[in-house]
């Protein structure tokens, strides 16, 4: 006698755990999906957003005049020790580093003998074109002694801006020594005997800034 073939498959009447066997990677497909609809929709978000959120650039203003940084390890002679000078018309050379803002303002240096006593004068200047506070200024000059009587003396060196000196007085301006003058001092022997040193001020005495 014929059996009627039955109207399901075998696979229809598995159990729930049968059919997990039967198709393994069916949970991982689907959780996949949901995984790459989150990361779609997220990616999306962040593309709208970006678009719409754009930063002010800073205004820093006016560039602003502050007071020259001497670079001390670049200064030659170093101050440490006091210039020799056996022949006064032979030149001295001098160099150094300085760092400023100069805000469009050259920088100024005036070089005085005994600045600061009763003996002082005016011995020389120089210059050196504005730059901005990230350009370190190279500054390198020759300088005589032919006017300088014999014995010991200081030298000191201002360095300031144009506007902080005052040219009918042939000085700095002495309102401005704490934000814009900055200033060196060397001891100067000028033809003296190497092993009989005259007694010398020391510069901090000599040279009384204001």
């Amino acid at each position: 006698m014929l059996r009627a073939r039955p109207a399901t498959t075998a696979l229809s009447h598995l159990g729930r755990a049968e059919r997990v066997k039967a198709s393994p990677f069916a949970a991982v497909a689907r959780r996949s999906q949901k995984v790459a609809l989150v990361l779609l929709l997220t990616s999306l978000a962040a593309l709208g957003s970006s678009g719409c959120i754009v930063a002010d650039p800073p205004d820093y203003g006016e560039p602003q005049l502050t007071l020259p940084n001497i670079i001390g390890y670049s200064v030659d002679p170093p101050i440490f020790f006091p210039i020799r000078v056996t022949t006064p018309g032979d030149p001295t050379n001098f160099s150094m580093q300085i760092q400023s803002e100069d805000a469009g303002e050259r920088l100024y240096i005036a070089l005085f003998v005994d600045y600061g006593s009763s003996q002082q004068y005016f011995l020389d200047d120089l210059s050196h074109p504005a730059t901005s506070f990230d350009k370190v200024k190279p500054i390198s000059f020759d300088q005589e002694f032919n006017r300088v009587s014999d014995g010991c003396h200081t030298l000191t060196m201002l360095v300031m801006h144009d506007s902080s000196w005052n040219n009918n007085a042939n000085s700095p301006d002495p309102a401005r020594f704490r934000d814009d003058i900055a200033v060196l001092t060397w001891t100067l022997y000028v033809n003296v005997d190497e092993n009989e040193p005259p007694a010398c001020p020391k510069p901090s005495q000599s040279a009384a800034l204001p």
